[in-house]
This record gives C-alpha cells, structure tokens and sequence, in this order.
C-alpha cells in the first residue's frame, strides 16, 4: 500500500504535534507500505528523509520552488479571509458557496496530495483538504471544544466556530475512519456530527517517547541550577491560552505566599497564542511582586523537561478543556504527581490517580498544591497509581489500532 500523512504540527504545538510524531513512528512499524509525508513546517524528524519507503514532499514556504511559494501564501491569506465570511454564510442556504474559494484557494496542494494515487492519507490533525482531495482519508478530531466551551474565544470568535462546524460535518460525512481520544470524544462526535459509530475510533495518546525517567541526578540539579530554580515547586507546560488557566494557578501561589507556604511555580510553553493571557499573567507578577515565585522559562528541550517533571512536586493544570491532555500522560511517565480540574473529561482521564481542584476557585488549587507537598506518602500513591493507569495503553497497541484500521478501509 502507498499511503500518506499530512504533517501539519510543528515543535512549539506541544500535545498535538507529539500525536502526529506518534503516529508517525507507529506506521514506521507497519512494514511492507510505502509512506508519503506532506511536511507542511518541515519539523518532520529527519530519521524519515533518509528511509526507502518513506518520501518527503515540502509543502511550506522554505520549499525552493517559487510557484508553489506564491500558490501557498496566497492560499493562506485566502484562508484567513474566509474566516470572515464564515459568520455569515454558514447559517444560511448560501453555505456551500464556501467550498468552492477553498478549493481555489487550496488547488496546488489538492493537485499534489490527489497526484500521488494514495490508497489513505491519513491527517493527525484536522484538515479540510482531507474532504477536498479525493482520496481516502483518515482524520483526527482531537477537541469539540467550541461546542463544550463557546465562551473561550480561541476556538469560537471571529468566525472560528463556524469553520470549525464546516470543518467537522464535512470530516464526518466523507472520511473512511475518525480518531478520537477517548470515548467521551467518541460519544460528542456521534451526537454532533451524525457519524456512524464504526467510523468513529479510539486512539488514545501516548506520552511522548522523547521523555527520559532515568535522566541522571546530576543534570538534573544543572538544569535546575541554570534557571535558578528552588525546591520545592509545581509545573506546569502549557501556552497561554485563555482556557490553559495560567491566571489563577498564579493567584493559588500568591495565595500560599500570604498563609506563609512558600512555593515556586515554573511555567513553560509558547506565549505566543491567539487571545494570549501571557500580558495579564506578567502584570499580575508585576503587581504582586511574585518574580521570583513565578518562573516562566519559554520553550525548553527534551532534557529540561525530563527533569522538571522528576523535580517538581507536581503537575499543576487548572485548565478548562478536556477531554485527554497530553502532560497527565507525562507527568504519569515521569511518576510525578497530577493536581487538575474537576470537569468532564479530566476526571475520566485522571481516574483515582491524582487530584481534582476546581478550576475556577483559587482556594481550591491552593489547597490540593499544599496537600501534595506535605504529603509524601500520598505523592508515592499518587505515583504509582498513575504508572499503572499508563500501562493499559501501549505503543503495540497504538500501532495496532492504526494496521488494524488501514486494513478494513484497504479491504
């Protein structure tokens, strides 16, 4: 079989750019298949550009052909633009006039991916050429959150929830399979999307394979040492989204500050996001005089995360969407102890193996992230019941679940 997958992620996307390298390592042990991959930020691993049966096909800007740069700009600005009219097109009979400037917009790389007589693309995030090419596709719904959480604009302003309702019910009615994480998400896009239960399958996360747990004791006091960093402290890698819930983590902290419990936060993860809360954290340190409480650290490598997770006391996520998120799975890997929100999805995910805060109370954060630390038995509970909750999903399971799935639609 000759199948492809359109790369979109790039390194500083965190969660979703980790399943995308999942998926790429679990058809690498799919032998017998030739692999196209569409490299849209050219941050596909190189271990790939060197491999028989794997092919690399540039769809960026970097890429040396100078039509297809100009095609591609242009397709991106006429994206956006549409984004516009979404608001006002897709709640009227007119609706299917937006397909047809997608198509234009989107010709060079539908002629290139349709050109290339797949058998499957699979597309590890949502995309919409996956119902404008002809080809069959598999597709990755990795979030409803505009339907759950209307309110955060980072998924439903400016026009936002209505691409995302177009997006979707086109995905549901044209693609062979849909993965999903869970089977909460599972449930929400049978309901909202009308998809045929068989189309629908599971693929959970795995945590990313780059972590290390036996990172050596004296890198990790390096690394603590080079950012300055004081135990105990909590962590928390995110980028500032407004449903990410930096805000009030950050007022739990000053909170502990005035009982006389002093504890450091470190922060990681790109600031750069749509509707940033990043300004507002930094005024409130500002304000607060919490400068040295509150470390935020950017993107750090591989290495540097490894041995936050193994220092910190926990993992601290007061954030707002479920239903699965990447740094349980991390912190369980690294066997630290998870402090997240009570809401549907956080707690199907978590089980009885971490805490629960409400996301909205700063009290409540507080007072999980105090327990945690004066706790050591319950930190070593909480560390081994999270170690066994990760081993009911495996990487063969993974990587079956994808032969498993690329059978039946070939068949």
């Amino acid at each position: 079989m000759k199948i492809g997958i359109y790369f979109t992620t790039s390194k500083l996307q965190g969660g979703v750019h980790q399943y995308s390298l999942a998926i790429l390592e679990a058809i690498d042990k799919i032998k017998g298949n030739d692999y196209v991959i569409f490299d849209i930020t050219g941050d596909t691993p190189r271990k790939y550009h060197s491999q028989d049966n794997f092919k690399i096909i540039p769809l960026n800007t970097s890429t040396k052909n100078i039509i297809f740069r100009i095609k591609n700009v242009t397709s991106n600005l006429v994206s956006r633009a549409l984004l516009g009219l979404f608001s006002n097109l897709y709640k009227t009979k007119w609706q299917w006039i937006i397909n047809l400037p997608y198509k234009t917009a989107h010709a060079s790389k539908i002629s290139i991916i349709d050109n290339e007589n797949l058998d499957i693309v699979i597309y590890p995030t949502s995309s919409n050429l996956s119902f404008l090419t002809k080809t069959k596709s598999i597709v990755a719904i990795h979030d409803l959150a505009h339907k759950t959480h209307p309110d955060f604009k980072e998924v439903s302003a400016n026009g936002k929830w209505e691409a995302r309702e177009y997006s979707y019910s086109k995905i549901a009615k044209k693609t062979k399979k849909i993965l999903v994480s869970s089977n909460l998400n599972r449930q929400d896009v049978i309901k909202y999307y009308q998809a045929k239960p068989e189309q629908v399958v599971i693929l959970p996360y795995l945590p990313p394979s780059y972590l290390s747990l036996n990172i050596p004791k004296i890198t990790q006091k390096k690394i603590l040492e080079k950012y300055k960093i004081n135990k105990p402290f909590v962590y928390y890698p995110a980028k500032f989204w407004p449903h990410k819930n930096h805000l009030n983590l950050i007022k739990a902290i000053h909170k502990l500050r005035k009982d006389n419990f002093n504890i450091q936060l470190i922060l990681t993860g790109s600031k750069n996001a749509e509707y940033s809360t990043y300004p507002k954290v930094v005024k409130y340190i500002d304000k607060h005089n919490l400068s040295k409480q509150i470390k935020y650290l950017g993107y750090v490598d591989a290495k540097e995360i490894s041995a936050l997770y193994k220092q910190a006391e926990a993992l601290v996520m007061p954030t707002f969407f479920g239903t699965t998120n990447i740094p349980t799975l991390e912190a369980w890997k690294m066997e630290t102890p998870i402090i997240t929100s009570n809401i549907r999805g956080c707690r199907d995910q978590l089980g009885d193996a971490g805490l629960l805060v409400n996301p909205r109370m700063v009290d409540s954060i507080a007072e999980k992230i105090k327990e945690v630390v004066e706790n050591a038995k319950l930190k070593k509970d909480l560390a081994h019941k999270g170690k066994k909750r990760l081993a009911h999903w495996t990487e063969n399971d993974f990587s079956q679940t994808i032969k498993n799935m690329i059978t039946e639609i070939i068949k």
